[in-house]
Parts: C-alpha cells; sequence; structure tokens
C-alpha cells in the first residue's frame, strides 16, 4: 500500500482505539500474559498468511491488542489491495458486507479475523454467516492459553479455514496451527501442528486440505433415474449413466458411499415457482440432499440459490418432428422442373410456334412435306426438345437466328431435365422439411413437451425474443411419452434435450423423424451442491481431472453404443447418405410407365376417333354413289 493509505488506514484504527479500549478491557478472559514481542511476531504471521494474495480483508475484535499488532503489519510496505473492518462495529450494519464482497477473490484472496476475545468472533460468525466468504479464513487469536479451537466448527462452511493460538513452550512463545477435518473421528477433526514466524509457510502448509477423505461418510444424493446418458437403467435394469461413472470415481477417491433416488418426489426437475424450489433442486436447497448429479443446467437463478460444480457437458434443448412425405415416384416424369420453369417453357414454345408459323404461312413455305398448320409447327419445333434431328430448314428469310437461338434453349433445358430425373432417380429425394426455428415459429405445427417441471416452458413462454415466444404460444404440455410418441406422429413438434431426444427417437424407432439443429438455449451442465458446501472444490478437481483424462467422453460413446446394440441397431450411426444408396425400383421408375401407358390410351383413343371418322366419311361416300346410279337409270 502507498504511504499515504496506510496514514489514513492508521488513523481509522486509532480513532476507533479509544472508543472500543473501555469494552475491550471489559470483555477480555484472564489468560497468560503476552510477551513484549508477541506483537511482532503476530504481525509476521498476518505477513506471511497474505503474501500470496492480491487482495485480503482484515477484521478485528476492537481490542489494544488487535489494534497493536495491525498497527505493526501495516507499518511495513505491502503490494496488495487491504480492507479492515471492526467486528464490533459490523454487527451494527445490515447486509452481508457488498464492499468486501467486490474485492474477494477465491484463488487470489484471504481473509485474517485477528481477536483477543473470541465471544466477539463468536457473535459476530452468528450474527452474519460466512456465506460472504468465498476464500480461505485465518483466524489469529491473540489471547496465550485460551482454547478457542471451538470457533473452527462455526466457520466449517468455508472450505479452507485455519486458527493461529498463542502458547507458551518452556518459558518461550509459540503458535499452534489448528484445522478441523468434519468428517474425521472426534478425537481426530483437530489437527494441531507448530507454526511460528520463522517457518516459511505456503498457502496449502497454512490451510491443508480439510477434505481429503471423507472417512466413509454416506451422501444422500438427489437423482432421477431417467435421464439418458446422465443417469438411466439399462437393459439389464441397473443404474448406469456418465455421472454415475463419475460419481463412482469420485466416491472410491474420497471415500464415501452415497445412495441414489428413483426419481423426485414431487416429479419435478427443478424449477423456481414463486419463490419456492422444486423437484431435485428444492432437495438439495433446503438441505434434504447433499448434492445433485443428472444433467442440471447452469443458470443464474440456481447459482444464487446453490453450488455448481464445473461443467462437464455442453448441451442444448432440440426439437424433433416426423420427416414429412417425399415427392411420389410417379411425379419423376414432371419432378425435375419446377411449376414455373414448366409454364415459361410451354409459353416460350406456343409464342415461337404462333411467330414461326405466321413467317411461315406468309412465305407460302411447310415445315412437313404435305401441310403446315400450328399443330405441324409447334410439332416440329418441340423435336429439338426431345433429341430428334431436323431433316431440312424451312427456305424463310431471317428463321435461321431464330431456330439457332431456340434450339440452344431446347438444348439447354434437354440437358437439364435428362440430368435431373437422373439424379431424382437414383439419389433418395427429401420434401421440404423445417430446418431453423423461425420456419418452425412460422409453420403451422404445434409444439408437444413433457412436462417434469424445468426452465425451459417458462423459458419459451415468457421470452423477449420474438422466435421464442412465438414457440412458446404453440406449446403444449403433456405428462406421458406415450402420448407425445403418439402427438409427433400427428404433426407435432417435440421439444427436448438433445442427448435426451435421439435417445428416445431410436427408443420409439422412429426412423422417419428428424432434429432440427438449431438449439434453444444452449448451456453447460452441471452438478449442484447446497450453498457453501466446502467440500465442493474436491468434487471440482476429480470432475476436471475426468474431463481431462476424456474418460467422460469414452463413457458417452460406450453408453451409446450399448443402447443402440440393445434395440437391434449398429453401435454407430450410419451416415444418411450410405443408407440411401439402392438400386432402382419399380417404384423408381413408375413415372415413365405411367406416362407411356397414359400415351398408349391416348393414342388408342385417336387412333378409335380417325376410324370411326374413316367409316362415317366412307358409308356417306356409298350412299351419295347409289344414289346418283339411281338417277341415271
Amino acid at each position: 500500500m502507498t504511504s499515504a493509505v496506510q496514514v489514513f488506514v492508521l488513523a481509522a484504527l486509532l480513532s476507533h482505539a479509544g472508543a472500543q479500549q473501555t469494552a475491550s478491557d471489559r470483555n477480555l478472559r484472564p489468560g497468560l500474559p503476552r510477551n513484549p514481542g508477541g506483537v511482532h511476531e503476530e504481525s509476521q504471521l498476518i505477513s506471511m498468511a497474505v503474501r500470496a494474495a492480491e487482495s485480503s480483508v482484515i477484521l478485528q475484535d476492537g481490542s489494544p491488542e488487535a489494534l497493536d499488532v495491525l498497527q505493526n503489519f501495516l507499518a511495513s510496505p505491502h503490494h496488495l489491495s487491504i480492507q479492515l473492518g471492526n467486528m464490533l462495529s459490523l454487527l451494527q450494519e445490515r447486509g452481508d458486507f457488498p464492499n468486501f464482497r467486490r474485492g474477494l477473490n477465491e484463488e487470489k484472496s484471504i481473509v485474517v479475523m485477528v481477536f483477543s476475545d473470541v465471544d466477539v468472533v463468536r457473535k459476530f460468525i452468528e450474527a452474519k454467516d460466512v456465506l460472504w466468504i468465498p476464500c480461505p479464513l485465518l483466524l489469529l487469536s491473540l489471547t496465550p492459553g485460551e482454547d478457542s479451537r471451538d470457533i473452527l466448527k462455526e466457520v466449517n462452511k468455508v472450505a479452507r479455514s485455519s486458527l493461529l493460538e498463542p502458547h507458551f513452550s518452556r518459558g518461550r512463545p509459540t503458535f499452534c496451527l489448528l484445522t478441523y477435518r468434519p468428517f474425521a473421528s472426534s478425537a481426530e477433526n483437530i489437527v494441531v501442528q507448530s507454526c511460528g514466524s520463522r517457518i516459511v509457510f505456503s498457502w496449502d502448509d497454512l490451510f491443508p486440505e480439510r477434505f481429503g477423505s471423507f472417512e466413509g461418510r454416506h451422501l444422500e444424493v438427489a437423482s432421477w433415474i431417467d435421464d439418458f446418458p446422465f443417469l438411466f437403467y439399462d437393459s439389464k435394469g441397473t443404474a448406469t449413466g456418465i455421472c454415475k461413472k463419475m460419481l463412482d470415481e469420485i466416491a472410491e477417491q474420497l471415500n464415501f458411499t452415497y445412495e441414489l433416488q428413483v426419481e423426485p418426489p414431487d416429479g419435478y426437475w427443478g424449477d423456481l415457482v414463486n419463490g419456492t424450489w422444486h423437484g431435485m433442486a428444492g432437495q438439495v436447497v433446503y438441505g434434504q440432499k447433499d448434492l445433485l448429479i443428472n444433467g442440471f443446467g447452469i443458470l443464474l437463478d440456481r447459482y444464487h440459490a446453490m453450488d455448481l460444480s464445473v461443467p462437464h457437458t455442453f448441451d442444448s434443448y432440440k426439437v424433433a418432428m416426423k420427416l414429412p412425405p417425399p415427392p411420389p415416384r410417379w411425379l419423376a416424369v414432371v419432378y425435375p422442373f419446377q411449376g414455373v420453369v414448366w409454364a415459361c417453357a410451354v409459353a416460350t414454345l406456343l409464342v415461337l410456334t404462333c411467330a414461326f408459323h405466321v413467317i411461315i404461312r406468309k412465305e407460302h413455305s411447310s415445315v412437313y412435306d404435305r401441310e403446315s398448320d400450328l399443330i405441324s409447327t409447334a410439332l416440329w419445333l418441340s423435336r429439338t426438345v426431345l433429341k430428334q434431328s431436323v431433316t431440312r430448314i424451312p427456305n424463310v428469310v431471317g428463321c435461321r437466328p431464330v431456330l439457332y437461338l431456340w434450339w440452344m434453349g431446347a438444348l439447354v433445358l434437354s440437358t437439364s431435365y435428362t440430368g435431373s430425373l437422373i439424379a431424382f432417380l437414383t439419389v433418395p429425394s427429401e420434401a421440404s422439411k423445417i430446418t431453423s426455428l423461425v420456419e418452425l415459429a412460422k409453420a403451422p405445427n404445434e409444439l408437444c413437451l413433457y412436462d417434469y417441471g424445468d426452465f425451459i416452458v417458462n423459458f419459451l413462454k415468457t421470452s423477449k425474443e420474438p422466435v421464442y415466444r412465438a414457440l412458446g404460444e404453440k406449446l403444449h404440455l403433456y405428462y406421458s411419452y406415450d402420448v407425445i410418441s403418439q402427438k409427433i406422429e400427428q404433426g407435432f413438434a417435440f421439444v427436448e434435450a438433445a442427448l435426451y431426444c435421439k435417445y428416445l427417437l431410436i427408443q420409439w424407432k422412429k426412423k422417419d423423424a428428424y432434429i432440427i439443429q438449431e438449439g434453444i438455449y444452449p448451456n453447460y451442465y452441471g452438478w449442484a451442491f447446497r450453498k457453501q458446501t466446502p467440500w465442493k472444490k474436491q468434487f471440482n478437481k476429480y470432475i476436471s481431472r475426468i474431463l481431462e483424462a476424456g474418460l467422460l467422453d469414452q463413457w458417452h460413446r460406450t453408453l451409446v453404443a450399448d443402447f443402440r446394440r440393445s434395440q437391434g441397431l449398429l453401435p454407430v450411426q450410419t451416415p444418411p447418405e450410405k443408407e440411401g444408396l439402392h438400386p432402382l425400383s419399380l417404384e423408381d421408375t413408375q413415372g415413365p410407365f405411367i406416362a407411356a401407358a397414359f400415351g398408349l390410351i391416348s393414342a388408342t383413343v385417336v387412333f378409335l376417333v380417325e376410324m370411326m371418322s374413316v367409316v362415317v366419311k366412307g358409308g356417306g361416300g356409298r350412299k351419295s354413289n347409289i344414289c346418283v346410279d339411281r338417277k341415271n337409270n
């Protein structure tokens, strides 16, 4: 700190000294006499504790001994941010010290409580709790011979906490470092070791790990064993999943046992409704369970109500829909072109036929040998489209450029039609399907979702985003996956977490369903603990190691492969393009047969009409001849 800041802090401390000295003298307990050099010793201990920190909060109980130690500590330069406070004065304030909280970091900060009267510290902790302390806590007692170790149990919610107590050994002053291990037996839960300013201590030495072993403790786990791939029953009826495997590994390392629940009593996942937490989240928030291990989204309101682990999986909500039926194969003849292209091609042919016919008639030139009418002209111009050769060109001035341009366009149309027809017959075609949430919001399809009390329902219905709000207005809630399966067949869109959605589609054997790639509320998943759980950091350490080792991905792949085998499928999903290759069937080529049949029927009808016309004309001619012969006779 700069000298100006030090002077300000010292002045503040001295201003409190006179006001607090009488109260402190009155509250001090009798103990062994203090060593004259103890002030320097204790200030050196504080310097050693804050050496590796970037910021600190130092609280004192207002006693002259505490003020002397802090004055001596602040007299030497320190390159860190220091906030000071008097515990007796802070007892009169409301709130949980937001100014202190803003300056504290879990890894780079430290809180030090310097006191001569442990009762002041106890009252302060009872009134203010320790939830505002996210970093290590060092308790420094200044009363020799006083046993203050019980205060460690009251600050147990702080993950890393230690107590320094002064003692006299063989007439020489020394300090004892005490740490409370709650899971150890009563005879071993307080760990004591000697400490002094001449011994260089690291943070790991000053704050020993209190939760290296849970000593066989039994943990109650909030769970729902229907959450593939995180926690579910396999084909043998055994609970498994990537979260189950992670918990087994951590339990072996930390030496604890646990018990899973099949599902939460109220049947809810975990949502905040009218200020009350429900489902598995409620069990953790209200202390009924120790931790939650399902795929639990990391959200802001959950962060404030619970302790959340490091994320282990990324997922989002996806929408599954039934594939629209592909276009009928008998439309293969007309499918290569859109209706607009067909209309333009026919219109061009008609206009060109009329124009070309006028030119031909004006010049008295015929296209065919015997006559030149509109039908003959249209058929002659269509020869190029059907890739038929032209034997001769009408001897009409200026018709060649028009014909050349038409032949070029007809060649392009003919080639495009042939190529598109081949592609349509050989490559499986798909009907136009919804590929984004914007399209889904505009489509008439309704949405369905299994109501298990998660946040997504309220998110969609109250979102300020127009797309999400539109989806929320079409959302219908159901309480049975069997009903939802039927709704999908009726054209409903199904909203569910992506990983679990794939699991359900395989289980339902819906090969004609697909998942829209665009996700709703992409989010990280983690575990949840009670607020201010001191051993959360141990779980975070092992979860991170499992992720870094690649075990989570390997377990996921194995679980998915085993589940697919149990459903009679290949362990790995085959890409769609490989599944689609197959020889042409009668269904694929029925279009040309239908066109040929239509042509034969039309030709037969025309042939019969012509025959009747010939018969009628022939009969009338013989009757006229007979009449003429009778007159002659």
